[in-house]
């Protein structure tokens, strides 16, 4: 659909936000679980809950931005 433009208005910015704390929990949650002996984890729970901080910061960023108007 040429033209529309998708705008990234509060709920959509606070629904994000809340997807991010969401994964920064489950991350959390599966990397306390203990490990096999022997065996070395292939997936990168701490990279993803990073990632997923760092998304939540610049998301809060952009609320502040919506809050005020600028």
């Amino acid at each position: 659909m040429p033209g529309r433009v998708l705008a990234m208005t509060m709920t959509i910015t606070l629904l994000l936000i809340g997807a991010a704390v969401a994964v920064m929990v489950v991350m959390n949650v599966l990397s306390r679980r203990p490990g096999e002996f022997g065996k070395v984890r292939m997936f990168p729970y701490l990279g993803v809950q990073f990632i997923a901080l760092a998304m939540a910061i610049f998301l809060a960023a952009h609320v502040l931005t919506l809050l005020s108007g600028r």
